[in-house]
């Protein structure tokens, strides 16, 4: 069983209408969305996960992130998880 990995990057969170999009800044082609921002965060893991999986190397981290330009309707967080939990999680639903 692989070591427990906890990766952490950076994403933007839209809101648009009632629901918000999400968008990783370091994971090209990584996105999510949610109707609510607490499920918004919860897809956004699972999406992160999902495109973490297959890597050997992870894409590095952008930890500045004062310097990225926000629109009025956008906030940025940080959103972790841990690989080994999420694999564990994705063998047993399948």
């Amino acid at each position: 069983m692989p070591k427990n990995i906890l990766l952490t990057y950076p994403a933007i969170f839209t809101k648009e209408n009632n629901s918000y999009w999400v968008e990783f800044i370091d994971l090209d082609g990584c996105f999510s969305s949610g109707e609510t921002l607490a499920e918004a965060m919860e897809k956004a893991k699972e999406a992160m996960g999902l495109y973490l999986e297959g890597l050997t190397e992870y894409p590095k981290c952008t930890t500045n992130i004062k310097d990225i330009t926000l629109e009025n309707n956008q906030l940025i967080s940080f959103v972790s998880i841990n690989l080994k939990e999420h694999k564990r999680k994705t063998i047993s639903i399948s």
